[in-house]
C-alpha cells in the first residue's frame, strides 16, 4: 500500500560532511617563527617589530590551533586593540599570509578558507568634493582684484603678483584642478608645451591631458610674458598666500 502522507526532510550540516566551523587544523610555534623570520628578513626595525607583534597575537589567540574560533578571535583582537586602520590591517594581512605559508609547506589547502573570517569590516568611503560650490567668472575677478588690490598696497612684491595672476589665469581658462594637476606641473612641462607650434600640456601624475589651443591667444601670450619659470616655482611650493573665500563672502582676503 501508498502512504498518502509525505515526508518533509529538512537540511542540516550533516548531509554536507565537516563544515568550517567544527574543522580544526594544528600548527607548532616553530612553524610561525620560521614563517617571522623568513618576513623580517632584510626589513628595518620598524617593519619587524610589526612582525613580532603580529606574530605574538597569533600565538596568543590560537595556541597551535587554526579554527573559525581561534580566527575570530584573531580579527576581534586586531580590531579592538588598534585605533589605526593600517595596523589592524597589518595584523590581519599577517595571518593571512600565515595561512598561505601553512597551506603550501603543509599541501594542505584548507588553511585559505580561513582567510574568510579574517576580512576586515566594510566602511562607506566617504566622496571628497573638489569644491562645494561652482567657481564662476565673478568668483575669478574678485580673486585677480584682490591681487591687484595687495600688490597696490604693497602686501606682495612684483615677483608674487605675477605669479599669481598667471596661476589664476592659468586655472580658469584650463580648468584644471589647483593642487591635483596645477600644484603638480613642473617646469620642463610648461617650457615645452609653451614652445610647441599649438601648445599642449600633459601630465604625467594623473594621466590628465589637455591641449592649450583651446585657450584664447591672449592667454598662451600671457604665458611667456609673465615669467615662466618663477610662475612654476610658484606653482609648486605654493599656490596662493592663504587666499581664502570667506563664509559668506563672495570676495577673498589676503593674510602675505
Amino acid at each position: 500500500m501508498v502512504s498518502n502522507e509525505t515526508s518533509i526532510t529538512r537540511p542540516n550540516d550533516s548531509a554536507n560532511g565537516q563544515s568550517l566551523a567544527s574543522l580544526q587544523l594544528t600548527f607548532s610555534l616553530n612553524q610561525l617563527n620560521d614563517y617571522k623570520k623568513w618576513r623580517v628578513e632584510s626589513l628595518d626595525r620598524k617593519s619587524s617589530n610589526w612582525m613580532n607583534k603580529a606574530a605574538e597575537i597569533v600565538w596568543n589567540c590560537t595556541h597551535g590551533i587554526i579554527s573559525k574560533i581561534t580566527m575570530d578571535s584573531v580579527r576581534d583582537v586586531a580590531l579592538t586593540k588598534y585605533t589605526c586602520v593600517y595596523s589592524k590591517r597589518k595584523v590581519l594581512y599577517f595571518t593571512k599570509g600565515y595561512l598561505k605559508y601553512l597551506t603550501k609547506t603543509s599541501f594542505d589547502t584548507r588553511f585559505r578558507a580561513f582567510e574568510l573570517f579574517l576580512e576586515m569590516p566594510k566602511a562607506l568611503k566617504t566622496r571628497k568634493l573638489v569644491t562645494n560650490r561652482i567657481v564662476t567668472k565673478e568668483d575669478i575677478q574678485n580673486l585677480l582684484e584682490a591681487i591687484e588690490q595687495a600688490y597696490a598696497k604693497g602686501r606682495i612684491d612684483y615677483y608674487h603678483y605675477q605669479d599669481y595672476k598667471a596661476i589664476v589665469l592659468f586655472g580658469a581658462f584650463t580648468g584644471q584642478r589647483p593642487l591635483a594637476t596645477i600644484a603638480r606641473m613642473k617646469i620642463g612641462q610648461l617650457k615645452v608645451g609653451v614652445d610647441q607650434e599649438k601648445p599642449v600640456l600633459t601630465s604625467c601624475l594623473n594621466k590628465i591631458r589637455f591641449a592649450c589651443s583651446t585657450i584664447p591667444p591672449c592667454f598662451h601670450k600671457l604665458l611667456k610674458l609673465c615669467c615662466l619659470y618663477s610662475m612654476a616655482a610658484a606653482m609648486m611650493s605654493s599656490l596662493l598666500p592663504n587666499c581664502l573665500f570667506k563664509s559668506g563672502s563672495s570676495s577673498p582676503t589676503f593674510d602675505c
